[in-house]
Protein backbone atom coordinates (compact mmCIF):
# COMPACT_ATOMS: atom_id res chain seq x y z
CA UNK A 1 0.00 0.00 0.00
CA UNK A 2 3.08 2.26 0.04
CA UNK A 3 2.77 3.31 -3.62
CA UNK A 4 -0.96 3.93 -3.24
CA UNK A 5 -0.46 6.18 -0.21
CA UNK A 6 2.34 8.05 -1.97
CA UNK A 7 0.11 8.81 -4.98
CA UNK A 8 -2.60 10.11 -2.65
CA UNK A 9 -0.15 12.27 -0.68
CA UNK A 10 1.28 13.73 -3.88
CA UNK A 11 -2.18 14.77 -5.01
CA UNK A 12 -2.85 16.37 -1.64
CA UNK A 13 0.40 18.32 -2.05
CA UNK A 14 -0.89 19.71 -5.34
CA UNK A 15 -4.04 20.88 -3.55
CA UNK A 16 -1.99 22.51 -0.77
CA UNK A 17 0.15 24.28 -3.39
CA UNK A 18 -3.01 25.68 -5.00
CA UNK A 19 -4.26 26.94 -1.64
CA UNK A 20 -0.97 28.58 -0.78
CA UNK A 21 -0.62 30.17 -4.24
CA UNK A 22 -3.96 31.94 -3.77
CA UNK A 23 -3.81 32.56 -0.02
CA UNK A 24 -6.87 30.40 0.60
CA UNK A 25 -8.08 28.15 3.41
CA UNK A 26 -8.41 24.41 2.88
CA UNK A 27 -11.81 24.34 4.60
CA UNK A 28 -13.25 26.76 2.03
CA UNK A 29 -12.81 24.36 -0.90
CA UNK A 30 -15.40 22.13 -2.50
CA UNK A 31 -14.42 19.27 -4.79
CA UNK A 32 -15.82 17.49 -7.82
CA UNK A 33 -14.42 14.28 -9.28
CA UNK A 34 -14.84 13.26 -12.92
CA UNK A 35 -13.66 10.01 -14.49
CA UNK A 36 -12.23 11.91 -17.48
CA UNK A 37 -11.94 15.46 -18.79
CA UNK A 38 -15.30 16.32 -20.35
CA UNK A 39 -15.87 19.23 -22.73
CA UNK A 40 -18.12 21.03 -20.25
CA UNK A 41 -19.73 20.90 -16.79
CA UNK A 42 -23.50 20.99 -17.33
CA UNK A 43 -26.29 20.22 -14.90
CA UNK A 44 -27.97 16.83 -15.16
CA UNK A 45 -30.99 18.50 -16.75
CA UNK A 46 -28.95 20.20 -19.47
CA UNK A 47 -26.98 17.02 -20.07
CA UNK A 48 -30.28 15.42 -21.09
CA UNK A 49 -31.33 18.12 -23.51
CA UNK A 50 -30.64 18.63 -27.21
CA UNK A 51 -29.56 22.20 -28.05
CA UNK A 52 -29.12 21.74 -31.80
CA UNK A 53 -29.12 25.03 -33.69
CA UNK A 54 -27.54 27.18 -30.97
CA UNK A 55 -24.99 29.56 -32.54
CA UNK A 56 -22.93 29.68 -29.31
CA UNK A 57 -22.32 26.27 -27.76
CA UNK A 58 -21.84 27.83 -24.32
CA UNK A 59 -25.19 29.64 -24.08
CA UNK A 60 -28.86 29.02 -24.65
CA UNK A 61 -30.39 31.69 -26.86
CA UNK A 62 -33.23 30.19 -28.90
CA UNK A 63 -36.71 30.69 -27.47
CA UNK A 64 -37.74 27.11 -28.21
CA UNK A 65 -34.94 25.85 -25.97
CA UNK A 66 -35.92 28.17 -23.10
CA UNK A 67 -39.50 26.95 -23.43
CA UNK A 68 -38.29 23.35 -23.32
CA UNK A 69 -36.21 24.07 -20.20
CA UNK A 70 -39.14 25.63 -18.34
CA UNK A 71 -41.63 22.93 -19.25
CA UNK A 72 -39.19 20.03 -18.84
CA UNK A 73 -38.17 21.20 -15.36
CA UNK A 74 -41.79 21.63 -14.30
CA UNK A 75 -42.76 18.24 -15.77
CA UNK A 76 -39.95 16.56 -13.79
CA UNK A 77 -41.00 18.21 -10.54
CA UNK A 78 -44.70 17.42 -10.94
CA UNK A 79 -44.05 13.83 -12.03
CA UNK A 80 -41.54 13.19 -9.23
CA UNK A 81 -43.67 14.60 -6.42
CA UNK A 82 -46.68 12.57 -7.52
CA UNK A 83 -44.67 9.37 -7.90
CA UNK A 84 -42.93 9.80 -4.54
CA UNK A 85 -46.24 10.52 -2.82
CA UNK A 86 -47.65 7.27 -4.21
CA UNK A 87 -44.62 5.12 -3.34
CA UNK A 88 -43.61 6.46 0.09
CA UNK A 89 -45.90 9.03 1.67
CA UNK A 90 -43.77 9.29 4.84
CA UNK A 91 -40.62 10.06 2.85
CA UNK A 92 -42.58 12.54 0.74
CA UNK A 93 -43.74 14.38 3.86
CA UNK A 94 -40.24 14.35 5.34
CA UNK A 95 -38.47 15.84 2.34
CA UNK A 96 -41.10 18.45 1.52
CA UNK A 97 -41.23 20.02 4.99
CA UNK A 98 -38.91 22.95 4.16
CA UNK A 99 -39.62 23.03 0.44
CA UNK A 100 -36.02 22.34 -0.68
CA UNK A 101 -35.13 18.84 0.48
CA UNK A 102 -37.00 17.43 -2.47
CA UNK A 103 -34.50 18.78 -5.02
CA UNK A 104 -31.57 17.58 -2.91
CA UNK A 105 -33.14 14.11 -2.92
CA UNK A 106 -33.77 14.29 -6.67
CA UNK A 107 -30.22 15.39 -7.38
CA UNK A 108 -28.57 12.57 -5.47
CA UNK A 109 -30.73 9.86 -6.98
CA UNK A 110 -30.21 10.80 -10.60
CA UNK A 111 -33.37 12.80 -11.34
CA UNK A 112 -32.42 15.69 -13.70
CA UNK A 113 -32.20 19.15 -12.09
CA UNK A 114 -30.46 22.46 -12.90
CA UNK A 115 -28.06 21.95 -9.99
CA UNK A 116 -24.45 20.78 -10.24
CA UNK A 117 -23.04 18.42 -7.59
CA UNK A 118 -20.07 19.35 -5.39
CA UNK A 119 -18.72 17.90 -2.16
CA UNK A 120 -16.83 19.29 0.80
CA UNK A 121 -15.13 15.87 1.07
CA UNK A 122 -11.89 15.27 -0.84
CA UNK A 123 -12.24 11.51 -0.37
CA UNK A 124 -15.76 11.48 -1.81
CA UNK A 125 -14.75 13.41 -4.92
CA UNK A 126 -11.58 11.38 -5.43
CA UNK A 127 -13.64 8.21 -5.27
CA UNK A 128 -15.89 9.43 -8.09
CA UNK A 129 -12.86 10.60 -10.07
CA UNK A 130 -10.98 7.30 -9.79
CA UNK A 131 -13.61 4.55 -9.49
CA UNK A 132 -13.47 3.74 -13.24
CA UNK A 133 -9.70 4.11 -13.66
CA UNK A 134 -9.13 0.34 -13.75
CA UNK A 135 -11.67 -0.02 -16.59
CA UNK A 136 -9.90 2.25 -19.09
CA UNK A 137 -6.80 4.35 -19.70
CA UNK A 138 -8.47 7.74 -19.26
CA UNK A 139 -6.88 10.32 -16.97
CA UNK A 140 -9.17 11.34 -14.11
CA UNK A 141 -9.98 14.94 -13.12
CA UNK A 142 -10.37 16.58 -9.72
CA UNK A 143 -11.93 20.05 -9.72
CA UNK A 144 -11.23 22.49 -6.89
CA UNK A 145 -13.87 25.17 -6.34
CA UNK A 146 -14.05 28.10 -3.91
CA UNK A 147 -17.82 28.56 -3.53
CA UNK A 148 -17.75 31.59 -1.27
CA UNK A 149 -15.51 33.42 -3.76
CA UNK A 150 -18.02 32.85 -6.55
CA UNK A 151 -20.78 34.18 -4.32
CA UNK A 152 -18.62 37.17 -3.40
CA UNK A 153 -18.08 38.02 -7.09
CA UNK A 154 -21.84 37.88 -7.66
CA UNK A 155 -23.15 39.31 -4.39
CA UNK A 156 -20.26 41.13 -2.66
CA UNK A 157 -20.51 38.74 0.27
CA UNK A 158 -17.99 35.97 1.00
CA UNK A 159 -20.43 33.35 2.28
CA UNK A 160 -22.54 30.43 1.14
CA UNK A 161 -26.12 30.83 0.05
CA UNK A 162 -28.83 28.82 1.78
CA UNK A 163 -32.35 27.98 0.63
CA UNK A 164 -34.96 30.19 2.25
CA UNK A 165 -37.78 28.01 3.64
CA UNK A 166 -40.38 30.51 2.44
CA UNK A 167 -39.03 30.51 -1.13
CA UNK A 168 -39.66 26.89 -2.00
CA UNK A 169 -38.11 24.77 -4.72
CA UNK A 170 -41.55 24.65 -6.31
CA UNK A 171 -41.33 28.44 -6.73
CA UNK A 172 -37.82 28.00 -8.16
CA UNK A 173 -39.13 25.53 -10.75
CA UNK A 174 -42.02 27.84 -11.61
CA UNK A 175 -39.87 31.00 -11.64
CA UNK A 176 -40.50 31.69 -15.32
CA UNK A 177 -44.26 31.39 -14.92
CA UNK A 178 -44.20 33.44 -11.66
CA UNK A 179 -41.85 36.06 -13.21
CA UNK A 180 -39.18 35.45 -10.54
CA UNK A 181 -35.72 36.59 -11.62
CA UNK A 182 -32.90 34.01 -11.75
CA UNK A 183 -30.10 36.11 -13.23
CA UNK A 184 -27.40 35.25 -10.66
CA UNK A 185 -25.83 31.90 -9.93
CA UNK A 186 -25.17 30.64 -6.41
CA UNK A 187 -23.12 28.12 -4.46
CA UNK A 188 -25.70 26.54 -2.17
CA UNK A 189 -25.35 24.55 1.04
CA UNK A 190 -28.37 22.49 2.12
CA UNK A 191 -27.69 23.35 5.77
CA UNK A 192 -27.71 26.75 7.46
CA UNK A 193 -27.06 27.03 11.19
CA UNK A 194 -27.84 30.77 11.18
CA UNK A 195 -31.45 30.42 9.95
CA UNK A 196 -32.02 26.94 11.34
CA UNK A 197 -32.46 25.10 8.03
CA UNK A 198 -31.16 21.55 7.80
CA UNK A 199 -31.51 18.99 5.04
CA UNK A 200 -33.65 16.02 5.98
CA UNK A 201 -31.83 13.07 7.49
CA UNK A 202 -33.79 10.90 5.06
CA UNK A 203 -31.52 12.07 2.21
CA UNK A 204 -28.89 9.55 3.28
CA UNK A 205 -26.90 9.53 0.05
CA UNK A 206 -26.43 13.31 0.14
CA UNK A 207 -25.19 13.21 3.75
CA UNK A 208 -22.86 10.27 3.06
CA UNK A 209 -21.32 12.21 0.14
CA UNK A 210 -21.13 15.58 2.00
CA UNK A 211 -23.05 17.09 -0.89
CA UNK A 212 -23.48 20.74 -1.90
CA UNK A 213 -24.75 22.34 -5.08
CA UNK A 214 -24.17 25.12 -7.59
CA UNK A 215 -26.92 26.80 -9.55
CA UNK A 216 -26.16 28.86 -12.67
CA UNK A 217 -28.57 31.02 -14.72
CA UNK A 218 -30.51 29.08 -17.33
CA UNK A 219 -28.90 30.75 -20.35
CA UNK A 220 -25.51 29.21 -19.48
CA UNK A 221 -25.02 25.68 -20.71
CA UNK A 222 -22.31 24.78 -18.18
CA UNK A 223 -20.57 25.98 -15.03
CA UNK A 224 -17.10 26.36 -16.53
CA UNK A 225 -18.37 28.87 -19.10
CA UNK A 226 -20.24 30.76 -16.41
CA UNK A 227 -17.16 31.10 -14.19
CA UNK A 228 -15.10 32.24 -17.17
CA UNK A 229 -17.60 35.01 -17.85
CA UNK A 230 -18.11 36.33 -14.30
CA UNK A 231 -14.35 36.76 -13.63
CA UNK A 232 -14.18 39.25 -16.53
CA UNK A 233 -10.95 37.98 -18.04
CA UNK A 234 -8.98 37.77 -14.77
CA UNK A 235 -7.15 34.46 -15.29
CA UNK A 236 -5.70 34.41 -11.77
CA UNK A 237 -9.16 34.87 -10.24
CA UNK A 238 -10.60 32.25 -12.57
CA UNK A 239 -8.00 29.70 -11.42
CA UNK A 240 -8.70 30.56 -7.80
CA UNK A 241 -12.44 30.03 -8.18
CA UNK A 242 -12.22 26.89 -10.34
CA UNK A 243 -9.05 24.84 -10.68
CA UNK A 244 -8.58 21.66 -12.72
CA UNK A 245 -6.19 18.92 -11.54
CA UNK A 246 -5.51 16.12 -14.02
CA UNK A 247 -4.78 12.77 -12.38
CA UNK A 248 -2.83 10.44 -14.73
CA UNK A 249 -4.54 7.08 -15.12
CA UNK A 250 -1.79 5.08 -13.38
CA UNK A 251 -1.98 7.41 -10.36
CA UNK A 252 -5.78 7.31 -10.38
CA UNK A 253 -5.66 3.52 -10.07
CA UNK A 254 -3.31 3.76 -7.10
CA UNK A 255 -5.43 6.43 -5.40
CA UNK A 256 -8.58 4.36 -5.89
CA UNK A 257 -6.95 1.35 -4.24
CA UNK A 258 -5.82 3.56 -1.35
CA UNK A 259 -9.34 4.94 -0.90
CA UNK A 260 -10.82 1.44 -0.83
CA UNK A 261 -8.25 0.43 1.80
CA UNK A 262 -9.58 3.13 4.14
CA UNK A 263 -13.24 2.28 3.53
CA UNK A 264 -14.17 4.71 0.74
CA UNK A 265 -16.23 2.49 -1.55
CA UNK A 266 -19.67 2.15 -3.12
CA UNK A 267 -21.12 0.99 0.17
CA UNK A 268 -19.89 4.04 2.09
CA UNK A 269 -21.41 6.39 -0.50
CA UNK A 270 -24.60 4.29 -0.75
CA UNK A 271 -24.19 3.69 -4.47
CA UNK A 272 -25.28 0.07 -4.13
CA UNK A 273 -28.81 1.09 -3.14
CA UNK A 274 -31.69 0.60 -5.55
CA UNK A 275 -33.38 4.00 -6.00
CA UNK A 276 -37.03 4.22 -5.08
CA UNK A 277 -37.75 5.98 -8.38
CA UNK A 278 -36.30 5.10 -11.79
CA UNK A 279 -34.39 8.12 -13.12
CA UNK A 280 -34.52 6.78 -16.69
CA UNK A 281 -38.22 7.62 -16.80
CA UNK A 282 -37.33 11.32 -16.44
CA UNK A 283 -35.10 11.72 -19.49
CA UNK A 284 -35.72 14.41 -22.08
CA UNK A 285 -36.94 12.01 -24.75
CA UNK A 286 -39.62 10.72 -22.37
CA UNK A 287 -40.69 14.31 -21.68
CA UNK A 288 -40.90 15.18 -25.39
CA UNK A 289 -42.97 12.07 -26.10
CA UNK A 290 -45.39 12.83 -23.27
CA UNK A 291 -45.49 16.56 -24.04
CA UNK A 292 -46.28 16.01 -27.71
CA UNK A 293 -48.89 13.40 -26.84
CA UNK A 294 -50.76 15.85 -24.61
CA UNK A 295 -50.31 18.94 -26.82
Amino acid sequence: MENEKRAYDQLKSRIINHIEDHNMKLGNLWYRGESKLFDSMPSTLYRQMNFNGEPDERKVSRLIHFNNIHHYEKWIYDKFTEELKEKDIDLYRSITMNGWDIVFYMQHYGIPTRFIDWSESLHTSLFFATEKAHMNEEDAVLWLFEPKKMNEILRDSYQLQHPEPSNTYENFVNAYFLRINQDLGAAISPNSYSIGVYASGDIERMHSQYGHFVFIPKEYRDMRSYIEEIVLGDSNLQERVLKKLIIPNNEAKLINRYLESIGCDISKYRLNETPLINAKEYNFTEFINRYQTHS
